[in-house]
């Protein structure tokens, strides 16, 4: 809960900017960096189909394999539930993953779906068709994609940023309420820049999303908003990670959120721990490892070892030294793609482990079927009874070298006529801005 500040004062106004910065950056890494440390048809889904299948599922890396077995009539159930998902700039990166497999081929598929490693350096590059013709494509970045299996048209993504308290005020008396009567599942995500290690509140007993607070908004919160809206489907999730953040507050609010969804039989998707375990199963760990890292570009950390190990973004994800966006090399963002799907077919009623349930009739209707449309029920959307002020703590992220004074940052890389192309997305806390000039 949070008790409102009277007012906001005019001078203190929050300046939003957001710019786009390009630059082309060409990276390599050390081996081993970051791994154990000293080791559209539109959905009609009816309320008692969606409480049927709200049934406990954990999605985690042990999960992304079953991608491939997940049978065609839970696919099909899968992309017609009308889904909404909110996070920040990793949110945007699954996002485009998941347009990766409604491509028409492997080979047409965005450049962005086909960057990987290539050699023990860790360079990487963009792999081709005659690459997969010639067998070299690594297989962490080789898919089959389909249009019309992986349509994921009724997926929405909506970018949020913020603190923890703030994302949950915004998600429950602003953006779900919005999208209730149109949508099915609705879900958001906390990012790595909520559990650096100066975000101690997260996990404060009195204060924190566990909490019962009076101060801010929290799980209680939450729960309350998921009460009065018993048609609906809310899972929750993990947070992303990066390489600098593994911190001991991230290990300790995604340790809880995994406990939590066991003891409240919740569906949890379990970012998290996709992105920090490697392909093969090995545990990745922050970046303070006393292993030296040098982008092509001359980015450099060398941080000493601290002798404790936090889980992290694995280094085969991401090519920041520091951060943990996806959109650099694919591997991790396809997996996390997978994972999605995997996540709602299981919402969708399919059981890798035991009895799935059956679909009815109702639980979708395509163009191609001539089936009767069943009622909708929708949920009248709450009214709001605080407004709490967000406010921004400034910090200073490196980025491509040069440090932007920022309230917060996140920034993006795509592919784009050959060379990389990262956006930069700027949330000013006062009207002094630095930035690189390029």
């Amino acid at each position: 809960m949070y008790t409102p500040v009277n007012g906001f004062i005019a001078s203190a106004l929050i300046l939003v900017l957001a710019t786009s910065i390009s630059l082309f950056v060409y990276q390599k890494r050390n081996v081993g960096k970051g791994v154990n440390k000293g080791m559209s048809s539109s959905s009609v889904v009816t309320q008692d189909v969606l409480q049927a299948s709200q049934q406990p599922i954990v999605v985690d890396h042990n999960s992304v394999n079953l991608f491939e077995q997940i049978p065609d009539q839970y696919l099909s159930a899968a992309r017609n539930l009308r889904v909404m998902f909110s996070d920040r700039s990793v949110g945007q990166n699954i996002h485009e993953y998941l347009n990766c497999f409604s491509a028409l081929s492997w080979a047409t598929s965005s450049p962005s779906c086909r960057v990987a490693y290539y050699n023990s350096n860790w360079n990487f590059k963009t792999f081709s068709e005659r690459d997969r013709l010639a067998g070299t494509v690594p297989s962490s970045v080789l898919f089959t994609p389909d249009p019309i299996k992986y349509d994921r048209s009724n997926w929405k993504f909506v970018f949020r940023g913020g603190s923890f308290s703030y994302l949950t005020q915004d998600f429950i008396t602003s953006l779900a309420p919005q999208y209730l009567e149109i949508t099915d599942v609705l879900m958001y995500e906390f990012s790595y820049l909520n559990i650096r290690a100066t975000d101690t509140v997260i996990n404060d007993p009195v204060n924190g999303y566990w909490a019962n607070s009076t101060r801010n908004y929290d799980v209680n919160d939450y729960e309350n908003f998921i009460s009065a809206n018993p048609g609906k489907i809310f899972p929750f999730w993990t947070t992303s990670y990066a390489r600098s953040i593994g911190t001991e507050v991230g290990m300790q609010f995604n340790s809880t959120m995994r406990q939590y969804a066991i003891n409240n039989n919740k569906i949890l998707f379990d970012v998290a721990d996709i992105l920090s375990f490697t392909p093969d199963g090995e545990p990745c760990y922050d970046n303070r490892d006393g292993i030296a890292y040098t982008s092509q570009q001359g980015q450099y950390e060398n941080n000493p070892d601290d002798g404790v190990s936090y889980p992290a973004i694995c280094q085969d994800y991401t090519t920041e030294p520091d951060g943990g966006h996806l959109g650099s090399v694919s591997s991790g963002g396809l997996r996390v793609a997978k994972g999605f799907w995997v996540m709602m077919a299981q919402i969708a009623g399919w059981n890798p482990y035991g009895q799935s349930l059956p679909i009815p009739t109702t639980y979708y209707s395509d163009p191609s079927e001539s089936t009767p449309t069943p009622t909708r029920y929708y949920t009248p959307t709450p009214t709001p009874t605080r407004v709490p002020t967000a406010t921004l703590t400034p910090t200073s992220i490196p980025q491509g070298g040069v440090s932007i004074h920022v309230g917060d940052l996140d920034g993006k890389v795509n592919i784009v006529n050959g060379g990389w192309q990262a956006r930069v997305e700027v949330y000013v806390h006062n009207s002094m801005l630095w930035f690189p000039v390029l």
